[in-house]
């Protein structure tokens, strides 16, 4: 049951369990897959091809993510079977109550209006207001989408969207739903977990910017990369990635505790829980640019780490006590073990897919991002 708890839930696509699914016990062979991009100029959308793979891997950092981020995942239980018995740690997921099957649809008339509010949201250009008009008539008339893929992103979309709304839970995308809702600028609701994310983007962000152009995943958006990077390094076969993402879960239960009462006070107007969480992470973002600022373009390779981190914090006795432990200190160690080329590059050869013409379009896909 999804009784408790109510805070720090995020709710995530069948479309994308399946197709994690897939990948831990298929491989990142499926194929090709569409992007849905849009020209606003010409008010006109089109679809590009890209590697299904790369859908799987973005999958795959999403779900590591919420695993050790969120207190539970959600999941239409309509469509469960999808993926339901077709991998093992998936299975442990629900087993575990991390991942936890829920009858959306039991108030279909609370959905109604915001679905319908997204769908117009999602629907930019003039192309796709024709295309949706048109999945719309052949519904109503024999049960039938003439545009089944465009349904499954737009409406399907939307439909998600509703049920964030309405049960006032995060949303984790399929990659393929997540590019059209950034490009159509829809707008999120307040997550404490989305906005620690966002810090600690920010901040590799500069450390890329030190060590060098290209030399971080994170600065191309590969959305969970900073946490995926984590299970990635004590990962040697696929199996492994959900295994070592429950530990990491058990290992950062303290801040994602943290994160689930910052998400409390977001959803309450608790002026006081969120002045302390805010000072917590203006007090961590302060300390991480005192420590990038002393090193320059001038000087040796800046090379970033756990140790490297440690030698930092003997500057200031105040801030070594006050980032090593607890909180702050999980939160340092996401921001300075950030993900990297050379975690793409073991993530294909953990899949066998380093040097095959499969993984070699996966990794141009995110370089070309």
């Amino acid at each position: 049951m999804a009784d408790t708890p109510k805070t720090n839930c995020a709710i995530a696509d069948n479309w994308s369990f399946q197709t994690v699914a897939h990948a831990l016990s298929k491989g990142l062979e499926m194929g090709e897959a569409s992007l849905i991009r849009i020209d606003q100029k010409t008010s006109s959308h089109e679809f590009s091809d890209v590697p299904a793979g790369a859908f799987a891997v973005e999958a795959v950092f999403d779900l590591i993510a919420d695993i050790v981020l969120r207190e539970q995942i959600w999941v239409d239980e309509a469509f469960r079977t999808s993926w339901e018995g077709k991998h093992p740690g998936l299975d442990q997921l629900v087993a575990k109550g991390v991942v936890v099957p829920f009858r959306f649809l039991g108030q279909p008339q609370e959905l109604d209006e915001p679905r319908r509010f997204y769908t117009s949201k999602l629907c930019v250009t003039e192309s796709l207001k024709q295309a949706q008009r048109e999945n719309e008539e052949g519904w109503r008339r024999d049960r039938t989408t003439p545009h089944p893929y465009l349904s499954q992103i737009v409406w399907g979309g939307a439909g998600m969207l509703a049920r964030s709304l309405v049960y006032r839970h995060a949303y984790t995308p399929f990659p393929a739903r997540r590019h059209l809702m950034i490009a159509a600028g829809v707008a999120w609701a307040p997550d404490a977990a989305r906005n620690l994310r966002a810090l600690v983007t920010e901040k590799q962000a500069r450390m890329s910017v030190l060590e060098g152009a290209g030399a971080r995943v994170t600065q191309l958006k590969v959305n969970g990369a900073e946490i995926a990077a984590l299970a990635i390094r004590e990962s040697s076969t696929p199996k492994d990635l959900l295994e070592v993402a429950l530990q990491l879960r058990a290992e950062y239960a303290e801040l994602r505790a943290w994160i689930t009462d910052y998400q409390r006070a977001l959803e309450e107007d608790d002026a006081r829980t969120l002045g302390k969480c805010e000072s917590l992470l203006r007090s961590v973002s302060s300390f991480v640019d005192a420590r990038l600022g002393r090193s320059t373009s001038s000087g040796p390779t800046f090379t970033l780490g756990w140790g490297v981190m440690q030698a930092a914090l003997q500057g200031n006795p105040l801030d070594s006590v006050l980032n090593r432990f607890g909180v702050r200190a999980q939160i340092n160690k996401l921001m300075f073990q950030q993900g990297s080329k050379q975690d793409l590059t073991k993530l294909l050869a953990i899949f066998g897919q380093r040097t095959s013409s499969n993984g070699l379009q996966i990794a141009e896909y995110f370089q070309v991002r």
